[in-house]
């Protein structure tokens, strides 16, 4: 019998691509560089600071502060559930 299972929510209950690429597009909008969301996706899941250092040459610190600013204000809230994510936590439940 298993009385609690817990979950990590970006990635494995939510999709967060969408808010994680605009927060990055924005980000790089303050260097004057235009990239599109669908070409930020590498820079999910690794160390964003100096993978935007090295991909773009930025200041790894002051491009994640512009990442949160975008991120804290409307990129968290474009998280979307993964299809069946409810159906799956009901089945669980019971």
């Amino acid at each position: 019998m298993v009385d609690l299972i817990l979950f990590d929510l970006d990635g494995t209950l939510t999709d967060p691509e969408e808010g994680i690429t605009n927060s990055v597009v924005y980000a790089l909008q303050t260097y004057g560089i235009q990239e599109s969301p669908s070409r930020c996706r590498r820079f999910i899941g690794p160390p964003l600071g100096p993978e935007l250092q090295a991909v773009y040459g930025v200041d790894p610190v002051e491009s994640v502060l512009r990442f949160r600013e975008y991120f804290e204000q409307k990129g968290i809230y474009e998280n979307k559930l993964y299809p069946d994510t409810v159906s799956v936590l009901k089945a669980l439940k019971e």
